[in-house]
């Protein structure tokens, strides 16, 4: 079981045809020769741009987290996840930065692994004119192969309401009881 983050990321306002980005995909595959599991949460922010280096100091947005998504993955299987990018950016403030930008940052958590012997995953978004049944054009700036991925090294378990709950990561000889505890906590969302 472990993490794996695509760390934040820029969403442009259209992509290089023109067209505006709607939909964030997400796919997932399973080649293992077992049933997997993993949990998907998007967090997004909306940073005011500061100029470097002499620019003001504004203050940092929050990220706010997506519900998070329980994927079970059969055997040989493969699903694919669209979820609509809105942009929830406060309105534009009289602050040097001007209007916000809309940063995204893609977590999985379970059976996944750079390596590719458990779930894959990938992710790209682009302009869907059909609410994210197909994606009619994708922007490249917003594809993430499976091993551009980054491992995060503590536990984090979506909890209610979007917040999460960290865990840090212990001593060696206690990792099997958290791992066993993070076992558990799939389960219980799984089912």
């Amino acid at each position: 079981m472990s993490i794996l983050r695509t760390g934040p990321f820029l969403v442009p306002k259209v992509t290089s045809k023109g067209n505006p980005i709607t939909h964030l995909f997400i796919t997932f595959t399973n080649l293992s020769g077992r049933t997997l599991n993993a949990i998907l949460q998007v967090h997004q922010g909306f940073p005011q741009t500061q100029k470097y280096p002499s620019g003001p100091a504004l203050p940092p947005s929050k990220m706010v987290a997506s519900p998070p998504a329980a994927i079970k993955l059969k055997i040989d299987s493969v699903a694919l996840l669209a979820q609509p990018i809105v942009d929830l950016s406060p309105t534009p403030s009289p602050t040097p930065g001007g209007q916000a930008s809309q940063v995204l940052n893609v977590t999985i958590m379970g059976d996944v692994a750079l390596s590719g012997d458990l779930i894959e995953v990938s992710v790209t978004a682009g302009f869907s004119a059909d609410g994210g049944q197909t994606l009619n054009d994708a922007e490249s700036t917003m594809f993430f192969r499976n091993q551009d991925f980054i491992p995060v090294t503590g536990l984090h378990f979506p909890e209610e309401g979007c917040h999460e709950k960290s865990i840090q990561q212990p001593p060696h000889e206690e990792k099997e009881s958290i791992f066993q505890a993070f076992k558990n906590k799939m389960k219980d969302i799984m089912d």
